[in-house]
């Protein structure tokens, strides 16, 4: 979709999904279905930076670089207010769930709270230090999320403007942050190149991805929350699984930076704001991908297997034990504990592999990998990047997920056998993996890949 003649910076649907608004030189209002612009409005005397929809679709938010909140009336295309109050750029623009409240940011290092009948400020929060790059609320309107150039992201108490937790992990700005629908999680993104994933309750992070889109400059969950997008510098957009991290798909709308992503209300389809070319790109949003979670447990799963039938999966915890339905991915509370005498981890039709991390119930769809669109994907992604690789077996070790480490020192002793680090480091993180397993009461050998065991057998070279 193109009429801007500037970058684009941001793109928003309306709740029911027929409109859909984006940000440049000016605000461009469209319909959603058609790609036909509604209205466009002029009032900003600097470039539009962030845009938020009323929960009614009625009015319409638009943050500047001129240091100016506007309001719009979408039926009309008129301006309703000028909401002035920031001393420097404003970056993020937010609607409450209930549509009686805004929430900004600014590059002068506050956050202000808008009144949107009354069209005036209510609060000033400060905290960051720096500049506040996006905020966004909680769908219950009690909370606001706020990133920083200060690496951090912080949490805040709406009704007391005071602080509540501070969420740290990111070594770059933080530059976007977004509220599942569900309240429970957060997603971030900023200039170290990572996404990460964070339990709002306990501050925790849930899964941390390193993003090919290079610095991160938008986020944003699907509806039901099982996928987020990001995008940013690699002129991509990404998809990912929310509790695994597992990339979904990457879509390249050309050779320009990518400045904001969203999602359709039905989770569809994905709009993006393409810098370099003024244009809006929107694509289909898959809901199918190759890996699910099931996440009903509460504690460490300690075994999991098929029904002979294959329709079932059996999984048991130190505390619990659940049923699933393999077709819908729920539990099924009335069903009978009846699980096979032999365990067996792949389906009698073998498109089905299950297996466990942590608390969850692994799903893996072995024929996901054969569909036109993913193995040419796959083959985009087949190129090795050591960097990439040694990065990710870091992290890992740090983290203590031993058998991600051994995956990534066991790629890197394939690619570079005579590295000595390598082979150290991979043997150092299968002990560590065997003692895991063996604390379980689990043997490892039966849950290593080919390429791991391979890399294992490689003599220690001397350099």
């Amino acid at each position: 979709l193109s009429g801007h003649s500037e970058h684009v910076h941001c793109v928003a649907f309306s709740s029911d999904g027929r409109q859909l608004a984006s940000g440049a030189e000016a605000v461009i209002l469209r319909d959603a279905q058609t790609g036909d612009a509604k209205f466009r409005l002029d009032g900003h005397t600097a470039s539009v930076a962030e845009l938020s929809f009323s929960p009614n679709g009625t009015r319409l938010a638009s943050a500047a670089d001129d240091n100016t909140v506007r309001l719009w009336n979408t039926e009309t295309g008129e301006e309703i207010a000028v909401f002035k109050g920031h001393t420097h750029c404003v970056t993020g623009i937010a609607y409450s769930s209930d549509g009686n409240r805004l929430v900004s940011a600014s590059r002068d290092g506050t956050i202000k709270l808008w009144n949107a009948h009354a069209n005036e400020e209510t609060a000033t929060l400060t905290g960051h230090q720096g500049t506040v790059y996006g905020a966004a609320f909680s769908p219950d309107g009690s909370c606001i999320a706020s990133a920083g150039y200060d690496k951090t992201v912080k949490l805040w108490d709406v009704e007391t403007g005071s602080e509540i937790r501070t969420f740290t992990g990111h070594t770059g700005l933080v530059g976007t942050v977004a509220f599942d629908q569900s309240g429970k999680r957060l997603v971030s993104g900023g200039y170290d190149t990572k996404i990460r994933v964070w339990d709002v309750a306990s501050g925790k992070q849930i899964a941390t991805v390193h993003a090919s889109s290079g610095a991160i400059f938008g986020v944003a969950f699907s509806p039901d929350g099982k996928r987020f997008a990001a995008c940013g510098t690699d002129h991509s957009v990404q998809l990912f699984e929310t509790l695994s991290g597992q990339e979904i798909m990457t879509f390249f709308p050309g050779n320009d930076g990518v400045e904001s992503v969203a999602f359709s209300p039905d989770g569809t389809r994905l709009a993006a704001a393409v810098a370099g070319i003024g244009n809006i790109r929107i694509w289909d949003a898959p809901h199918n991908h190759e890996t699910a979670i099931l996440s009903e447990h509460s504690d460490t799963v300690t075994s999991v297997t098929f029904s002979l039938d294959g329709s079932r999966i059996y999984s048991e915890s130190e505390n619990e034990k659940l049923v699933w339905n393999v077709a819908t991915r729920e539990t099924l509370p009335d069903a009978m504990w009846e699980p096979p005498e032999v365990i067996t981890h792949t389906s009698p039709d073998h498109r089905w592999f299950v297996t466990t991390e942590s608390s969850n119930v692994v799903l893996v769809d072995l024929d996901y990998k054969n569909a036109p669109d993913e193995k040419a994907r796959r083959k985009t992604k087949a190129r090795f990047d050591p960097f990439w690789h040694q990065e990710q077996a870091t992290d890992a070790t740090t983290a203590k997920n031993w058998y991600a480490a051994v995956f990534h020192y066991a790629l890197l002793m394939q690619n570079d056998p005579d590295r000595a680090s390598f082979y150290d480091a991979l043997q150092s993180s299968y002990e560590q993996l065997v003692s895991q397993f063996a604390d379980d009461g689990r043997d490892v050998d039966s849950h290593l890949a080919t390429i791991v065991k391979e890399s294992l057998r490689l003599p220690r070279s001397s350099k």
